[in-house]
């Protein structure tokens, strides 16, 4: 059964949540696990992409970005579209909603909020998806 983490921040800051969301995936990575990032459309996309580029000036995130790849080069990958068929470890979603066709399959789904409101009420309305079909989740307010 998939296990899902919700991290809540302090701030409202959109930049913020992507920088968190980089930290996060450089510990899956060097943890040797396998990362998918579900993003809303394909300029939350490229956001992303940039953010794992750059996160760190003496390091970066290498990763695949798109659709059209066949097996995943690298461990992390980053898509606005379905995530790729043979991912089944690490799911971010950073979607405006539940993935419910294939957020099941992976060990382990994240929801990174902030304080942004509509965020705040997305993110309410997906805890209560998750929480009604028995999923365990937890819940980490964190404090920047």
């Amino acid at each position: 059964m998939t296990h899902i983490d919700f991290y809540i921040l302090s701030s409202a800051d959109e930049n913020a949540r992507l920088a968190f969301v980089s930290k996060l995936a450089e510990k899956i990575f060097q943890a040797r696990r396998q990362l998918v990032i579900a993003t809303e459309d394909e300029s939350t996309s490229q956001l992303v992409s940039q953010q794992l580029w750059s996160a760190r000036p003496e390091s970066f995130l290498a990763h695949d970005l798109g659709e059209k790849f066949q097996q995943p080069s690298e461990a992390i990958i980053v898509t606005n579209n379905q995530p790729h068929p043979h991912c089944h470890d690490v799911l971010i979603n950073l979607t405006e909603g539940v993935l419910e066709n294939h957020f099941s399959r992976f060990q382990r789904l994240v929801e990174v909020v902030n304080q942004n409101e509509d965020t705040l009420a997305r993110s309410r309305k997906t805890f209560q998806f998750y929480r009604e079909r028995g999923y365990p989740i937890k819940s980490h307010k964190l404090k920047h």
